[in-house]
């Protein structure tokens, strides 16, 4: 994050444990701009062009809400979906996380009923309860982190699940080189717990490898005692 750009854009001179927050230099631009946009027309705040204006000089990944003074509340997503961020809405509630697993098992929610809120898009919630999905900035090329996406997510989630155990295997061609192929004299096994799902995935990486070579050899000895029955 451009935390030392961002200080200076709204003239301050931030304390030691401050210029290491990019949280801190972000919640000042966006302060900086509720003030101007309050004073502009007060009692009628509008955070959408607000975020429009703070949002662009915010260079990195996240995934942040705020509350306003006046009972507005918004949820906002960088632009390239680097942080998760998903959302549930029913006659009741309005909800917001970084993990859809949370937001299901605190609700009782099936999969599909849990929303991602899409890059460069904020979540905007009224006071009055009335909420819509705005585009802040314009999507850019996809590059969600796997570390925050896979490692801090729960492995209940279905999705998080196919994704780890489809990383242990996509990983199977890199370990298998690193070891020469001498599967003979390796062990396989997994730390932490939450990596036994990509163990899973990379085993099956494996035993595809054999199988392959097992097609190899009997294709290969079948060639052999074919030859050799020609040659009889």
């Amino acid at each position: 994050m451009n935390t030392e750009e961002l200080f200076a854009l709204v003239n301050i001179d931030p304390g030691e444990f401050q210029r290491q927050s990019d949280l801190a230099a972000m919640m000042e631009v966006l302060y900086h701009f509720v003030v101007k946009a309050d004073e502009a027309f007060p009692g009628h705040l509008d955070i959408v062009k607000v975020l429009k204006k703070a949002v662009p000089l915010f260079d990195g990944g996240f995934n942040f809400s705020g509350l306003l003074g006046n009972g507005d509340g918004f949820v906002m997503r960088d632009a390239h979906g680097i942080r998760p961020s998903y959302y549930y809405i029913n006659d009741e509630v309005i909800v917001a996380a970084s993990e859809r697993a949370a937001i299901r098992t605190a609700f009782h929610l099936e999969e599909n009923e849990v929303k991602e809120l899409m890059p460069g898009h904020a979540l905007i919630v009224k006071a009055d309860g009335n909420c819509t999905i705005e585009q802040i900035v314009e999507p850019k090329e996809r590059k969600a982190c796997s570390f925050e996406r896979i490692y801090f997510s729960r492995g209940s989630d279905e999705k998080i699940y196919r994704e780890r155990n489809k990383l242990g295997k996509l990983l199977s061609d890199t370990v298998l080189k690193a070891i020469n192929y001498d599967l003979k004299n390796t062990i396989f096994s997994f730390i932490p717990n939450t990596a036994e799902t990509a163990f899973y995935g990379l085993i099956k990486g494996a035993e595809d490898y054999l199988n392959k070579i097992k097609i190899e050899r009997i294709v290969s000895w079948g060639r052999i005692m074919m030859k050799r029955s020609y040659q009889k």
